[in-house]
């Protein structure tokens, strides 16, 4: 399995021990970056890559860490085939990629500490994707554009 991490020069720390932990566990990593050297880093220019990734199956996973992780789940949502969720709990880390195909992520690394980190992105790593949920149909649903709201 290929994973892709990014993060925010806040959360160079953060992405590096969890990098680590995928690293041990077998699991190959892509680091699109996250520099100390550029300290006015843009959400888009951190996220949107490493979603695109996700778009063209050039990794399967991904991980965003940013200060609240608000912000690059907006941000990844934008790229279509992206399903970026921000998540603080073992059970969403699971059933999201399980039951609602999220592919991607994100993590608060000024709201959860680094075990807490570690242990979810491990979980979202390990959890397995069923197309046949009734929930991935919903999802499925609510993305097929609407012309109300395009």
């Amino acid at each position: 399995m290929k994973v892709g991490i990014v993060s925010d020069p806040n959360n160079l720390q953060l992405k590096t021990i969890i990098k680590e932990r995928l690293l041990s566990l077998q699991i190959e990593v892509v680091d699109f970056g996250g520099s100390i050297n550029s300290p006015k880093t843009n959400l888009q220019n951190i996220v949107i890559p490493l979603a695109e990734a996700l778009a063209k199956n050039e990794v399967i996973k991904g991980i965003a860490i940013t200060d609240s992780g608000i912000g690059a789940s907006i941000e990844a949502n934008k790229v279509n085939e992206t399903r970026a969720a921000l998540v603080h709990d073992n059970i969403s880390a699971h059933l999201g990629v399980e039951q609602d195909g999220m592919n991607l992520l994100c993590l608060g690394g000024s709201i959860i500490g680094i075990e807490k980190a570690v242990e979810l992105a491990t979980t979202f790593v390990k959890a397995e994707f069923n197309r046949e949920k009734h929930q991935f149909q919903k999802s499925i649903a609510i993305e097929t554009p609407n012309p109300i709201y395009f």
